[in-house]
C-alpha cells in the first residue's frame, strides 16, 4: 500500500490506497499515519486520519521561509501492519 502525496504548507492530501503491493484489494485498510519532520530522516508520526480520510492538516509545524517540511503518508491495516515505503 503506497500513497501518492500532494501537499501545500502544513496540509497533505493523497490518492486512496486501493490495493496491496501484491495487487490484492486493500479491503482491510484501517487508517493512514502521517509522518513529518524538518529534516529528511527520521520522520516522526505527527498524526493519523479518522478512518480512511485522504486529507490531513498538521498542527504546529509551520516551516520558516525557505525551510522544507518533509512529509509522508503510510497506510495501516486492521491488523496494525504499516505499509512499506515502496513496493518491491
Amino acid at each position: 500500500m503506497i500513497a501518492m502525496l500532494l501537499f501545500a504548507l502544513t496540509g497533505v492530501a493523497w490518492d486512496p490506497v486501493l490495493t496491496h503491493c501484491d495487487g490484492t484489494p486493500a479491503s482491510d485498510l484501517s487508517h493512514y499515519v502521517i509522518q513529518a519532520a524538518f529534516v529528511p530522516e527520521p520522520l516522526v508520526n505527527v498524526g493519523r486520519t479518522v478512518g480512511t480520510e485522504t486529507t490531513f492538516t498538521i498542527e504546529g509545524m509551520d516551516p520558516e521561509p525557505g525551510q522544507c517540511l518533509y512529509m509522508r503518508v503510510r497506510a495501516m491495516d486492521e491488523a496494525g501492519n504499516m505499509s512499506p515505503l515502496r513496493c518491491p
